[in-house]
């Protein structure tokens, strides 16, 4: 099971002064540039077929769980899977 990870980043302004925080904001936004250039919107769905959105998840990491039907998970019990279809896409074009 492959299990997301979470990054959280925090500060406060009046704790670290404006130059801190100038700098601070301006290496977030590059961290979140390099994980959405390294990752994709993950097309999931639940045990009830109910579409999830919102996740990424990177290549080798998509191949290996669509290959192996691997559950995923939003560190929580629930179990979810990729989509093998896009939603609303004809079976036989």
């Amino acid at each position: 099971m492959f299990d997301g990870g979470r990054l959280a980043v925090r500060w406060f302004e009046p704790e670290v002064g404006p130059e801190m925080h100038q700098l601070l904001t301006e290496q977030t936004r590059l961290v979140w540039k390099a994980l959405r250039a390294a990752t994709r919107p993950a097309a999931l769905q639940d045990t009830r077929g109910r579409r999830i959105t919102g996740p990424r998840i990177g290549a080798a990491a998509h191949d290996l769980a669509a290959a192996r039907r691997l559950p995923l998970t939003r560190g929580s019990i629930q179990r979810l899977y990729l989509m093998t279809e896009p939603p609303n896409s004809p079976v036989n074009p």
